[in-house]
């Protein structure tokens, strides 16, 4: 586990931030697109496809998301203050792994398909829906904004698995002050 060393550290598992519930943002407020655009470039910059603001240590409300392999603009996805208001289908036996729990990769049951009730940087609400991997890294990130890692939603006994794991990851975060 070594942590890059051109990127900002992002909150790995056991710091506390990660279990917190983040605050609904408040609108007008100036510097959202100037946020996310930072979320963007931390998440690239670890080659992931989602990234919630208390993975980056921000308690607001907000995620990207972006699983474009050639992370076009286009298809990069704000999420502030987001519902998820409907659900359909089963995404079965797919790896699914993050940021904050490094080398960890489990198999991890998720909706087909979401809609999600989402603002724009100027407090406008929109709906939309999505489908696939888009759909499974809108709702793993809403989870964090929620403080629940993916871990959470695995079977008991696949998650007393991890446990030797899960505690060496927070020992290192600790020792390299990543939490």
């Amino acid at each position: 586990m070594s942590e890059e060393k051109k990127n900002p550290p992002i909150k790995v598992y056991g710091d506390r931030i990660l279990r917190q519930k983040c605050e609904e943002v408040v609108f007008p407020r100036e510097d959202l697109a100037q946020v996310a655009a930072s979320m963007f470039l931390i998440m690239y910059g670890y080659n992931g496809i989602g990234l919630a603001a208390n993975q980056a240590g921000l308690t607001d409300k907000i995620a990207v998301v972006n699983v474009s392999p050639t992370k076009s603009e286009d298809e990069q996805i704000t999420l502030i203050n987001p519902v998820v208001t409907w659900v359909e289908g089963e995404q079965n036996d797919i790896l699914e792994g993050c940021l904050s729990i490094p080398g960890i990769w489990e198999k991890r049951k998720r909706p087909m398909s979401c809609t999600v009730d989402n603002y724009d940087f100027e407090g406008n609400k929109h709906t939309f829906t999505t489908t696939g991997l888009e759909a499974r890294a809108v709702l793993h990130e809403i989870d964090h904004l929620n403080g629940e890692l993916f871990i959470d939603g695995l079977p008991s006994v696949q998650k007393a698995m991890l446990e030797g794991k899960l505690k060496k990851i927070s020992r290192w975060a600790k020792k390299n002050k990543l939490r």
